[in-house]
C-alpha cells in the first residue's frame, strides 16, 4: 500500500500546534552555550574567512560555529569540534595558537592547530542591556603581531589585545575622535553619485560628523605600522605596536571592508561600491584605483608574485598583475555554471581560486 503524501497545509498546521504547545518561557538555547554540530555538508554552508597557519594547514570559519581544516591546499576538508554555534567571522594563527572570533563577542583558541577549541571570551546579547552598543558586539578581524601578542577588532570600535597568545583579552584603548592626516576631505555622500539627481536633500544636508565609534572591519601589518579600516572611510594607524593610534581619512566616505599589505609601506584597501585605494607610504597619501565595478568588495589576496585578486558581491572577481594599477574582471565558473560571491579568497599556484563565501568553500577555474 502506498504511503499517503502529507499535505503541506497539514504539515504547517502540525508545526504551529507543536509550537503553541511549548511553555511560554521556552526559548532557543543561546548559540554561545550550544556546541557546533558536525554536518556532512558543512563545506557548502556559509563560510566567511580562511587563514594559513604554520605547517601548511588552512583553517576556515563560518556560520553555526563551523570550523573546517585542510592539509592539502583546500582539496579536502574535515570539521573540527567547536564549543559554540555562534557565527565565526575571522581566523588567524601563529606558531603557538590559532584564534577564531565572531558574533556574541566570541573568541575561540586552539593550541593543536585547530583540531579542538576552547572558548576564552564572550559578550552575549542580553535583553537587560539592549541599550549598550557592546551588547553582543561581533568581532570582525584578528591579527597576530608575534607568537604572544594578538589584536582583535569589531563593531562599534571594539578593540581587544592579548599578550598570552589569546588565552586572555583586555580592551585596547584607541582615541577614535582625533583626526591625524590624510589627503582631501571625505566624500560624505558615501556613494559618489551626482549630487543633483533629484534627492530631497543635497550633500551638505546629508553630511554627518565622523563616527566616534565606527565599526572596525579589518586590521593588518604594513611594514613597521599597523593599519585598521572601517566605517565611513575611517583609517587608523599605529607606529608603536598598537599602543597609540592616529586617525587618517580617505577621500571617500564609504566603508572599507579589507586591507591587503603589499610590499614595503604599500597597502591596498577595498570596500563599498567597488571602491579601492592604494597608499605607498603607509597611509599618509592615497590614490583611488579604477576597479570598473560598483559591487561591494569583501575579500582579497596577494600572490607570491605580487599579483592581486579581489572578490565580492554580484559574482565580481578582479585580478591585477604585479606592479600594475589596472584591474581586469575575470569570469569564474564551476561545473554547474555558477558565478562566485566571495567574502575571502586564496590564490592557488595553478591560477585557480579557493573561494570562501555563500556557497561554502569552492575552487574556481579561470576561463579564457
Amino acid at each position: 500500500m502506498a504511503t499517503p503524501r502529507r499535505s503541506p497545509l497539514k504539515s504547517c498546521l502540525l508545526a504551529a500546534s507543536l509550537f503553541a504547545a511549548l511553555p511560554l518561557h521556552a526559548a532557543w538555547p543561546d548559540p554561545v552555550d550550544s556546541p557546533a554540530e558536525v554536518m556532512p555538508r558543512a563545506q557548502r554552508s556559509l563560510m566567511l574567512d580562511v587563514a594559513a597557519i604554520p605547517g601548511d594547514r588552512l583553517v576556515a570559519v563560518g556560520e553555526r560555529g563551523h570550523i573546517l581544516l585542510s592539509d592539502d591546499a583546500g582539496t579536502t576538508w574535515h570539521q573540527a569540534a567547536v564549543p559554540v554555534r555562534s557565527t565565526l567571522t575571522a581566523v588567524a594563527g601563529g606558531n603557538s595558537a590559532v584564534i577564531a572570533a565572531g558574533h556574541d563577542g566570541v573568541i575561540l583558541r586552539s593550541t593543536d592547530r585547530g583540531e579542538s577549541w576552547q572558548r576564552v571570551r564572550e559578550e552575549r546579547f542580553s535583553a537587560d542591556n539592549h541599550f549598550s552598543p557592546s551588547n553582543g558586539t561581533p568581532l570582525l578581524d584578528v591579527l597576530f603581531l608575534d607568537d604572544d601578542s594578538v589584536l582583535a577588532v569589531g563593531a562599534y570600535a571594539l578593540a581587544l589585545r592579548s599578550d598570552d597568545a589569546g588565552a586572555s583579552w583586555q580592551p585596547l584603548e584607541i582615541d577614535l575622535a582625533g583626526k591625524g592626516g590624510g589627503d582631501a576631505e571625505a566624500d560624505d555622500s558615501g556613494d559618489g553619485e551626482d549630487e543633483t539627481d533629484g534627492l530631497l536633500f543635497d550633500a551638505e544636508d546629508l553630511a554627518i560628523d565622523d563616527e566616534v565609534d565606527p565599526h572596525l572591519n579589518a586590521i593588518a601589518r604594513v611594514g613597521d605600522a599597523l593599519v585598521m579600516v572601517g566605517e565611513r572611510g575611517s583609517v587608523f594607524r599605529s607606529s608603536d605596536g598598537g599602543e597609540s593610534w592616529q586617525r587618517l581619512q580617505l577621500s571617500y566616505g564609504g566603508s572599507m571592508f579589507g586591507i591587503l599589505p603589499l610590499s614595503g609601506q604599500s597597502l591596498l584597501v577595498y570596500g563599498l561600491r567597488g571602491r579601492a585605494f592604494q597608499s605607498d607610504d603607509a597611509g599618509d597619501s592615497w590614490r583611488e584605483l579604477d576597479t570598473r565595478v560598483t559591487a561591494n568588495l569583501f575579500g582579497g589576496d596577494v600572490g607570491d608574485d605580487g599579483s592581486v585578486v579581489l572578490v565580492g558581491a554580484e559574482g565580481v572577481v578582479l585580478r591585477r598583475a604585479a606592479g600594475g594599477d589596472a584591474f581586469t574582471t575575470g569570469i569564474y565558473t564551476n561545473e554547474d555554471g555558477e558565478t562566485p560571491i566571495g567574502s575571502a579568497v586564496r590564490l592557488r599556484p595553478d591560477g585557480s581560486l579557493l573561494l570562501i563565501g555563500d556557497r561554502g568553500i569552492t575552487t574556481w577555474q579561470a576561463q579564457p
